[in-house]
């Protein structure tokens, strides 16, 4: 739930970044639209290393599953209920 908010945010902050970057080296000016695009395509493509970096945090715990405590804990409970 939180990984799309914190993509919108840094893909937001990512955007008026660069595009304050362009102004700010003259390259564009702040009303032209060609840029503003370009800098929110730049910011949403930076922004999914976030959602990449959340899948990795979200895969650490999984390394330390131990499937055959599961498959025994899963036995044991099914005959304690027959």
């Amino acid at each position: 739930m939180i990984g799309p908010g914190v993509m919108g945010a840094v893909a937001s902050g990512l955007s008026v970044w660069v595009m304050n970057i362009l102004v700010t080296n003259h390259i564009a000016l702040p009303n032209n639209q060609s840029a503003l695009n370009v800098a929110e395509k730049i910011g949403h493509r930076f922004a999914l290393i976030t959602i990449i970096l959340f899948l990795l945090i979200g895969f650490i715990p999984l390394l330390f599953v131990d499937e055959e405590d599961g498959r025994k804990a899963a036995l044991q409970s099914d005959l304690e209920k027959n």
